[in-house]
């Protein structure tokens, strides 16, 4: 029986149901080796949706018909995500958002805060400027107005403390969001997944990474080149804007180290 008629024969809401049901279980692993109480991972969600529902503009009253709450509880959730934990990690959050978007192209300072909607236009500011300050971007005249964009070379656009690892989870996440709504309920044929288990010497695990860096990595970078060079030449039809996560690890890391 082909993948896709295994799909078809359960409804949607079935579906869509096993589909989140599984997307529980990584977070719920991650729970239970540092014991976090059921009462804690139940606000952590509500918080989650809500952060995620304000990333998408909509308003208060919206948001509260979304989750089915009340306007108190949304309002207590505002305060909640401004004076939590996340909030320490939002301004570094910011800066790599924006560093990110010029990646693709110039932008002007109007450009990035009508793109990033759900961010206070000061907050924007001060991101652009910590990283003027840092010298990743710079400032250049274009036509009437000034773009900020990239002064940094390729191989420098990591960030490597805690706070850009979560901001990398984030993103590697997002990304396994995006194949699997385009795998499992849009049928796109870009939306492209593969998990390969296998066997290696152990002198020769550090081979993975020369494979990505020597070979996946600059295919990437020649590519997205491409088009670059391309210039005002390129049309919507000829582009496709893709996001590739790789990972690898011990198989079942975690009930060998954790004993579970």
């Amino acid at each position: 029986m082909s993948e896709e008629s295994k799909i078809e024969d359960i409804s949607d809401e079935e579906l869509s149901a096993r589909v989140i049901y599984t997307l529980f279980l990584p977070s719920v692993r991650i729970a239970r080796l540092f014991s976090i109480d059921l009462s804690t991972m139940k606000g952590w969600l509500e918080m989650a949706y809500f952060h995620e529902l304000r990333k998408q503009d909509l308003k208060q009253r919206e948001i509260a018909e979304v989750m089915g709450i009340s306007m108190s509880k949304v309002s207590l959730l505002s305060k909640q995500l401004k004076g939590n934990f996340l909030g320490e990690a939002r301004a570094d959050e910011l800066v790599r958002r924006i560093e990110f978007m010029l990646w693709a192209e110039p932008l002007s300072e109007l450009k990035i805060k009508q793109v990033l909607t759900d961010e206070d236009g000061s907050e924007v500011e001060a991101a652009l400027a910590e990283l003027e300050a840092q010298g990743r971007i710079v400032k250049q005249p274009s036509g009437t107005t000034e773009v900020y964009q990239l002064n940094i070379a390729t191989d420098r656009r990591v960030w490597d403390n805690w706070v850009a690892r979560v901001d990398g989870l984030q993103d590697a996440l997002g990304n396994v969001t995006n194949v699997i709504y385009g795998r499992f309920f849009q049928a796109e044929p870009l939306a492209f997944a593969r998990t390969l288990s296998f066997r290696l010497l152990s002198q020769r695990v550090d081979e993975l990474k020369r494979v990505y860096e020597e070979h996946v990595f600059r295919t990437i970078v020649e590519l997205d080149q491409e088009v670059d060079a391309l210039g005002d030449e390129e049309s919507e039809d000829d582009v496709e804007e893709l996001s590739l996560s790789l990972f690898w690890a011990p198989y079942q890391y975690l009930k060998k180290k954790k004993g579970l």
